[in-house]
């Protein structure tokens, strides 16, 4: 068995969808026991990794967020097939962490691009906003993670390179960036409760920084190591959960000097119609719903991944091999001789 993770958990009609982080495979699970490999992204290599952060299902199709990948990709779950939009920069690594639909269009937040994609789900049109205008040299690096706030139209997204907040309209595209920490060296996210804000600092000083949306009212302390990331941060039913490398720690909002430790990483927490959904770093997708909960482990057996992998390679590669054939030591190798080796 080999262990399985993914940046974004979809879930359609009782079925789950992802892109696993190991190596090039949309995958599904419905309740069998067994992750039903859909098929690979096209232009992508088969080992390839880490490929998508988000995913969105809109019309039975399913809407692929870019992370090393080179394109937006859309996979037609009826018809059975892909569709490339390209970007610019396509080979910038690390694009976006973090993607917001909001009406007709989905917004890609950068984490190493430069600019914000909207992505028009309807005509499949693009367009870009440089978020950089006004900015002069203070912003540069990497942008945004995934832990965002949102109210209405409005986009608040911490910045991981710099003490700022970025605020962003997706009614009429007009942004700000706020200057909340001058000496902070970024942000690895921001929440929100009793009405005020809560940002997490990503690297030297270990704080929680509390923001009314005017001024920092409080700082929390919440470990001394210089070495652990602070990798997000979320709030639900008044408690607060900071993502520290491999552990979660939780804080009582109605006590912030309560703080317990937990083993396991959350990548995100959902809130959804039916309950809540979580996702660990460790590949467990867990559903909370009124009635149960259900865990899922983000599992596939070896040879399964291995028979994907050779179908895929030999499906992609056949009229390359039935034009040319294939050589080595000198010796030309047709395409039935290829699969009697590769079986």
């Amino acid at each position: 068995m080999k262990t399985l993770t993914a940046y974004d958990i979809l879930n359609i009609d009782g079925a789950i969808y992802y892109v696993c982080n190991e190596f090039n495979a949309l995958i599904k699970y419905e309740n069998t026991d067994q992750h039903e490999l859909v098929s690979d992204i096209p232009d992508e290599g088969i080992y390839a990794q880490a490929l998508v952060s988000q995913i969105f299902c809109v019309d039975k199709r399913i809407i692929l967020i870019p992370l090393n990948a080179k394109k937006i990709w859309i996979y037609y779950l009826e018809q059975k097939m892909w569709k490339g939009i390209e970007i610019e920069n396509p080979d910038c690594d690390y694009k976006f962490l973090k993607a917001v639909k909001f009406e007709n269009k989905i917004y890609l937040l950068p984490s190493r691009y430069r600019k914000i994609v909207v992505l028009d789900v309807v005509s499949n049109e693009i367009e870009y906003i440089d978020i950089r205008k006004g900015m002069d040299n203070k912003i540069g690096g990497v942008y945004f993670r995934n832990d965002i706030v949102i109210h209405g139209s409005i986009i608040y997204a911490a910045y991981c390179s710099g003490g700022y907040v970025f605020k962003f309209d997706m009614s009429n595209l007009k942004y700000e960036w706020i200057e909340i920490v001058p000496e902070s060296d970024g942000f690895s996210g921001i929440a929100y409760a009793e009405d005020k804000f809560w940002l997490s600092a990503r690297n030297d000083s270990r704080k929680i920084y509390v923001w009314d949306g005017n001024a920092i009212c409080k700082e929390i302390i919440i470990e001394s190591e210089k070495k652990a990331y602070s990798r997000g941060i979320y709030i639900i039913d008044k408690k607060i959960y900071v993502k520290k490398e491999n552990k979660t720690l939780v804080i009582d909002i109605n006590d912030l000097n309560k703080i317990s430790e937990r083993n396991v990483s959350y990548i995100y927490v959902k809130k959804t119609k039916e309950g809540e959904e979580y996702l660990t770093y460790d590949g467990e997708y867990i559903c909370c719903l009124e009635e149960m909960t259900k865990s899922v482990k983000l599992v596939i057996e070896e040879k399964d991944r291995e028979k994907f992998i050779k179908e895929r390679i030999t499906t992609r590669d056949a009229e390359y091999f039935m034009n040319r054939g294939i050589v080595q030591e000198k010796r030309d190798f047709d395409l039935s001789d290829f699969l009697i080796l590769m079986s």
